[in-house]
């Protein structure tokens, strides 16, 4: 299962690429950065990575959204019905950040293809792809 710690490893490397392409003596505090076609492959790849895992862990949770009681009572109907809402509560969680981990690899893609002056590659449809023959 995929934690938040995940998501600290890739802002920890933005941190770190940032930091190091800073330019000095910025006034503004905000300084600049810049990033190689190679360092936007792997940063695109870090989020696809990302999104797939928490794709994965959405189809080992979609049971949680219809717990059943353990009996025919007025009380494990309500526990069941808490129960459900709470875990739908957490794949709509997991489903949203899969949406941002995708749409970062998008800009970062759109990013890169605009600076290689190729056209936009929609990284939703390389997401859902399957195998193909020969890979």
């Amino acid at each position: 299962m995929l934690d938040e710690r995940q998501f600290a490893q890739i802002g920890s490397a933005l941190g770190d690429i940032t930091n190091q392409r800073a330019t000095p003596g910025s006034s503004t505090g905000g300084g600049s950065f810049s990033y190689t076609p190679d360092q936007l492959r792997d940063l695109v790849t870090e989020w696809m990575d990302l999104a797939a895992d928490y794709k994965r862990s959405m189809a080992h949770v979609q049971d949680l959204t219809k717990v059943e009681g353990p009996g025919a009572d007025y009380v494990s109907d309500s526990l069941a019905s808490v129960a459900s809402s709470s875990g739908g509560a957490y794949v709509r969680s997991l489903e949203g950040k899969y949406n941002y981990c995708l749409d970062q690899a998008q800009k970062l893609q759109d990013t890169l293809d605009d600076y290689l002056g190729m056209e936009h590659h929609n990284i939703a449809v390389i997401n859902n792809a399957g195998p193909r023959d020969g890979i």
